[in-house]
């Protein structure tokens, strides 16, 4: 080895940049052990110190390697760092400063003296931050951390345009793509955190908060299908991850109802769905469905003896989980599940040829909701052969007077331990969605059809008009309770009378409870009417009469 300290020094150097820190050190502690004062010695013996983490030895060499030279600045940056390791913040923000005093284009000791002010909650480390990018415009991690200090004052916009500037004028990775996009969801930019969301993604596709974030933007948006695609990601990429798995979970649910499950396990329904078929399909039929759903009716169809299915569904996630059901029990051959809602399907695209049976259960618990009448009314002009038939054909809403003191006990307020509190009825809503054999309720009149159709319809909003209920049963009625009869064809009906739900397996359709403002008292002989109107997507009941 050379006898001169310089050259051993510059041999030493290289050793520690390689990561040999023993062999750096031993040369170190040589050239220390002829001149205890060389300063390049301390300073540099004291990084490989404090690299080691040993930071209260290397910041003791490294102020012994300032004192032998003090015009030097990069040891007072390091001394700062070792100061700041131990503890000592004032004595850091000192050596920091000095080493900026020293040298004022020294862009790292901006850089780091920046960063302890931050830590201090100093606001002068905006400044810092900007003296360092001033002398290094490429410098990024000044600029993420300029603008991650922005975003945390809330000067969102702020933040943006420090970004922006990285973007400008350096090759960021995806880090800075990030921030910025978090920067831009809380200014409230949502398509354009998106994007950016999308582009850290690009450069990093494992990078997990930024699909988790994407989700967040997504579903602030209302895109359930997109969020749930960006939560799954995160998933996938840490699947111990019990946060993100219990989000991605409830993202799921918000997607795919609850109903379908009891939906798909309604033995009833399914049996008069499979009688309907056995009688309208044929070797030769080519069958389109409308909301696959889990395939169930669709592969009911194939079993029946269609050629071909085609059926449709809006929600990817739900299409791609029905054709894996679908594979698993064989039927891919002939059951095709297109990503899509009905109304956006094209003959000679997605169709070879217009469809010779409809079959749909898009009905709501209302039968008129979700718009499953403009959808059957779009297959049939559009997609159909002339003169094809749907399943179901047809139905009706129907509905009873109810009451009842467990009903009423769940459902109103009156006197609670010698207070009144009925005015709090007022806050009660119009319609409640609920099963009702899950309550012991009492009818007090017979069913009375509200509203009929016939499918194809439009279901155009019908005018109001006067719907009376002949009471049959005294007692104290609160309002009308509505349930759905689903007319497959001539033959088969099914519906989900309440009357009768009691002790069955829970159908897929919850019934509606229409409540009125304050219970009123009936007799037989009596009649209530109400007024009915029909909105697009419901059923409105309300302004009842005594008579």
């Amino acid at each position: 080895m050379a006898s001169d300290p310089t050259a051993r020094l510059q041999q030493a150097l290289a050793d520690h940049r390689a990561g040999r820190l023993d062999q750096a050190e031993a040369v170190y502690r040589s050239v220390l052990a002829a001149d205890p004062g060389q300063s390049d010695a301390l300073h540099l013996l004291g990084l490989a110190r404090l690299q080691r983490g040993n930071a209260s030895e290397a910041a003791e060499l490294i102020q012994r390697a300032v004192a032998a030279a003090p015009n030097r600045s990069a040891p007072y940056h390091d001394l700062g760092e070792a100061l700041k390791a131990v503890g000592d913040r004032d004595g850091a923000r000192h050596a920091y400063a000095r080493a900026v005093t020293l040298a004022p284009n020294f862009a790292l000791a901006h850089y780091s003296l920046a960063n302890l002010l931050v830590d201090m909650g100093d606001p002068a480390a905006e400044a810092s931050y900007e003296a360092a990018l001033a002398n290094e415009p490429r410098f990024v991690p000044a600029y993420n951390n300029l603008g991650n200090l922005l975003q945390r004052s809330g000067r969102y916009n702020a933040a943006i345009a420090v970004y922006d500037r990285a973007i400008q004028n350096a090759e960021v990775g995806p880090e800075t793509h990030y921030n910025r996009a978090n920067a831009l969801e809380k200014a409230g930019r949502q398509a354009e955190a998106i994007e950016a969301y999308r582009r850290t993604l690009m450069l990093d596709p494992g990078f997990a908060p930024a699909h988790v974030n994407l989700a967040n933007v997504q579903l602030a948006l209302g895109r359930f299908a997109d969020a749930v695609d960006s939560m799954g990601r995160a998933v996938t990429l840490d699947p111990a991850h019990l946060g993100r798995r219990r989000d991605y979970r409830q993202l799921v649910a918000r997607l795919v109802p609850f109903w379908h499950f009891p939906m798909m396990n309604d033995e009833g329904r399914n049996a008069a769905y499979a009688r309907a078929f056995a009688r309208h399909v044929t070797p030769d039929t080519h069958v389109l469905e409308i909301g696959t759903g889990g395939g169930l009716l669709a592969m009911l169809a194939a079993r029946a003896g269609a050629k071909l299915v085609t059926t449709c569904e809006a929600v990817p996630l739900i299409a791609d989980t029905a054709r894996r059901i679908i594979a698993a029990n064989g039927l891919s051959a002939r059951i095709t599940v297109i990503a899509k809602p009905s109304t956006a399907l094209q003959l000679g695209e997605d169709l070879a040829a217009p469809a010779d049976l409809l079959i749909s259960e898009i009905l709501s618990s209302e039968f008129i909701g979700e718009g499953s009448l403009t959808a059957i009314d779009h297959a049939m002009r559009v997609l159909m052969k002339p003169g094809a038939r749907s399943i179901p054909m047809g139905g009706a809403v129907l509905g009873c007077l109810v009451g009842g003191n467990e009903l009423e006990r769940h459902f109103f307020a009156g006197r609670v331990d010698g207070f009144d509190l009925s005015l709090f009825n007022a806050l009660l809503s119009p319609a409640i969605s609920l099963r009702l054999p899950d309550y012991a309720f009492d009818c007090l009149s017979e069913p009375v059809e509200l509203a009929q159709y016939r499918l194809p319809e439009t279901g155009r909003p019908v005018g109001p008009r006067s719907i009376d209920f002949p009471v049959t049963r005294a007692g104290r009625c609160l309002g009308v309770a509505q349930w759905i009869r689903i007319d497959l064809d001539e033959q088969e009906r099914f519906d989900n009378d309440p009357r009768r739900d009691i002790g069955r397996a829970s159908s897929g359709w919850q019934h509606l409870l229409y409540t009125l403002t304050e219970p009123i008292m009936l007799e037989p002989g009596q009649t209530l009417r109400f007024q009915v109107e029909e909105a697009p997507d419901k059923l409105l009941i309300d302004r009842p009469v005594v008579l």
